[in-house]
């Protein structure tokens, strides 16, 4: 790790799965919670569902057979756009609570 890394904060960046069901009151709570601690915070769902303004589009079937599949298209896109100033990449959902304060 270069010196100038130890001194500072990590880096995080949420990547956070929702639905349409789930972003109006679901993911509202949780960009007013703790997505706030992230440095930076990206919604994602799959394409299929419809549309959700302010979060990613995934070109990922609906559904808990392809959540693996939601997760790695989201770390692709994450890590594609910004893997050189993220240190930590977090996945969550709709309906985690993350504490970031915790070690």
């Amino acid at each position: 790790m270069p010196p100038e890394a130890s001194s500072r904060q990590p880096r995080i960046l949420c990547m956070i799965m929702t639905t349409p069901g789930g972003w109006e009151r679901k993911a509202y709570a949780v960009r007013e919670t703790w997505a706030r601690r992230c440095d930076v915070t990206t919604f994602f769902y799959s394409r299929e569902a419809g549309n959700i303004t302010g979060a990613r589009a995934l070109d990922v079937p609906e559904g808990r057979d392809h959540l693996t599949g939601k997760t790695m298209a989201a770390l692709r896109l994450s890590f594609t756009e910004h893997g050189d100033a993220i240190d930590w990449f977090l996945k969550g959902d709709d309906d985690t609570y993350i504490i970031m304060e915790n070690p």
